[in-house]
């Protein structure tokens, strides 16, 4: 680049003064000004956006209770969840004891588990011809039958 510029081609020359060419008169100057100011301005928010966060951080350090806010009017607190509520000493439960239809409904659950062991489930009487015993013959059991005299 620099053996063109110097052996005259047009294309690689630099001029000074450029700048004031292309702003025109004296406005490479003011831009340089803008740009300053919008400069200085950004360097203010950012400043006042660190004192804003420096500020939110102490009052979340300082003490969150203060005794002139509980008293009312009259200069009494206001009355606690605790005392409100009067339920006193209460033993610990059972996730499952704290929601009455699940409870009922895990009942019924174990209930019919625990019937399924004592009693065989009704079966469906055999339409049409007979196809033998739905469980099977077992040799170890025989079943009496009364015959009517």
């Amino acid at each position: 680049k620099r053996d063109a510029a110097r052996n005259g081609d047009a294309r690689w020359e630099v001029t000074r003064g450029d700048d004031d060419a292309f702003f025109g008169e004296g406005e490479g100057l003011q831009a340089e000004e803008e740009a300053a100011a919008l400069y200085e301005e950004q360097a203010q928010r950012a400043r006042a956006r660190k004192q804003a966060k420096a500020e939110a951080r102490e009052a979340a350090l300082a003490p969150q209770h203060d005794d002139e806010s509980d008293e009312d009017l009259d200069g009494k607190r206001a009355v606690g969840y605790d005392i409100a509520k009067n339920k006193g000493l209460t033993r610990s439960r059972k996730k499952i004891d704290r929601n009455a239809r699940a409870k009922n409904r895990e009942k019924f659950r174990r209930a019919v588990i625990k019937r399924k062991g004592q009693v065989r489930n009704v079966m469906a009487k055999p339409a049409g011809e007979y196809g033998g015993e739905a469980t099977g013959i077992k040799k170890n059991v025989s079943h009496s039958r009364r015959f009517a005299t």
